[in-house]
């Protein structure tokens, strides 16, 4: 069992839920930085900082122990504040098992709550762990894949869903 806790901007001042993060990738292999979407180097803290400071949310999956074992953030874009852009990780031993599609899910339902229009992704070629789990988003949730820049651009409406969801 899985425990999820959203947040928002404001409650990453003390640092606390900043050095949980820290710890999360201390723990990582050197290619977990890849396995994820958003940045592709790994940041430093006040890159973190920064990153967590302008987040509209971001959720922590915990496992039962309450161990940090994934994270996602969601920032507003400068160019439209009605979309934001995904960030996720989820550790390694937590990997294919619905983790991060279960965490993709609730952004984008916690986005659509709060007049979000798009979520947007950004994959590496390479990725096709990402590449992998958007086309099971897809199967969900409305979603544009393109090739741009050298990399996938997936543009994700979470307000509508592609398949009816039985009540």
């Amino acid at each position: 069992m899985f425990v999820q806790e959203l947040y928002g901007a404001d409650d990453f001042q003390d640092g606390r839920l900043l050095d949980e993060v820290y710890d999360f990738w201390n723990r990582q292999d050197k290619q977990a930085i890849w396995l994820r979407f958003g940045c592709f180097r790994l940041p430093k803290r006040e890159d973190y900082e920064k990153i967590f400071r302008r987040s509209m949310m971001v959720l922590f999956v915990r496992d039962e122990t309450g161990i940090l074992i994934g994270y996602s953030e969601g920032c507003r874009c400068m160019d439209n504040e009605r979309h934001v852009e995904l960030g996720l990780a989820v550790d390694k031993g937590y990997r294919r098992n619905g983790v991060a599609f279960e965490m993709v899910m609730r952004m984008c339902r916690e986005c659509s709550c709060q007049g979000i229009e798009k979520a947007e992704a950004y994959i590496m070629p390479e990725n096709l762990t990402m590449t992998a789990l958007v086309k099971k988003i897809m199967e969900k949730l409305p979603v544009r894949l393109k090739f741009e820049d050298g990399s996938f651009h997936a543009l994700i409406d979470p307000t509508k869903t592609a398949v009816p969801i039985p009540s």
